[in-house]
């Protein structure tokens, strides 16, 4: 898979791309691994692509045993995190959520994001007036 295809691929919301982690092959995978880690860093996602890699060294089907998986960077990083990104997510600091949930966003949503914004944030809470 070429490097197009790879970013199309993480253009897809995380469930469409778990859905067709079976039908990718080592190489792709750890492709897959190492754009999501340089671009949108989606825990999930990554979590789906570790736990396809361990299935298919356990299935065999082994390869490069060194692929660049988050988790194993935690393990890895000492108790201050100073081996990565990944680590420090991991010593407890929650993220802030992206700017689209916030109430007064109003940029350019996806419809994924349009139906989130929908089911949490509407009915407003209360009326403004103007």
């Amino acid at each position: 898979m070429d490097d197009k295809q790879v970013l199309e691929q993480l253009a897809q919301s995380v469930p469409n791309i778990t859905a067709r982690l079976p039908e990718l092959d080592r190489d792709t995978l750890v492709q897959l691994q190492a754009a999501e880690v340089k671009g949108a860093n989606r825990t999930t996602l990554l979590a789906a692509i570790d736990e396809r890699l361990k299935a298919l060294d356990d299935a065999g089907e082994g390869g490069d045993q060194l692929s660049g998986s988050s988790t194993k960077t935690t393990e890895s990083a000492g108790a201050d995190g100073r081996k990565g990104e990944p680590a420090a997510k991991a010593a407890g600091k929650p993220s802030p959520p992206p700017a689209w949930q916030h109430p007064d966003y109003h940029g350019v949503l996806s419809g994924e994001q349009a139906a989130w914004r929908v089911a949490n944030l509407k009915p407003a809470a209360e009326v403004r007036r103007k």
